[in-house]
């Protein structure tokens, strides 16, 4: 692998993962590592992978890109899929993504995305398909959603100077 590592996915229960670089697109190993082969030639920074089943997405600053084999193959979504994604959490075929450009949704396993906000998120984790938790910027404020996240609440947890939380392992001061 050549380039800074910034993210990495396992894809099923092989020994396959693949990870975005920082200048130099995605790379897949099929053997835990021993070999790496470049899948997608960007020099734009692919800042999150997510992978569920045979599904890989990859979220570059620049666009969005899906696999359905496995990450054998990461083809380039249309220009409406979300760009400068930080964190994913999936629940069956419904994937909430965030980032820089907003809180966003997909139903079909991440084919087509439906923006939801262009508050910007650094963090997101599914309850249920339902019930949604954001950690998002301004104000460092974690927020909950009913309703798949069509809106949202603040949650009275205190303010940024005086709590941390913890959403999906990440923690946030």
């Amino acid at each position: 692998i050549t380039g800074d590592v910034r993210s990495v996915a396992s894809v099923g229960t092989s020994n396959r993962f693949v990870v975005g670089t920082l200048a130099n697109g995605v790379w897949r190993t099929d053997n835990g590592g021993a070999v790496w082969v470049q899948v997608l030639n960007i020099t734009d920074p692919v800042l999150h992978i997510q992978s569920f089943g045979s599904i890989v997405l990859a979220f570059a600053s620049t666009g969005c890109y899906r696999s359905i084999d496995g990450g054998i193959t990461l083809p380039a979504l249309d220009n409406t899929a979300p760009t400068y994604i930080l964190d994913s959490s999936v629940m069956s075929a419904i994937v909430m993504a965030v980032g820089g450009g907003g809180r966003f949704r997909s139903d079909d396993n991440g084919q087509t995305w439906l923006q939801q906000s262009t508050t910007h998120g650094l963090s997101v984790s599914m309850l249920s398909a339902q019930v949604v938790l954001y950690v998002e910027v301004p104000n460092n404020t974690v927020t909950i959603s009913i309703n798949g996240g069509i809106t949202t609440t603040p949650m009275n947890i205190g303010t940024s100077q005086d709590y941390a939380w913890k959403v999906r392992g990440y923690i946030y001061p």
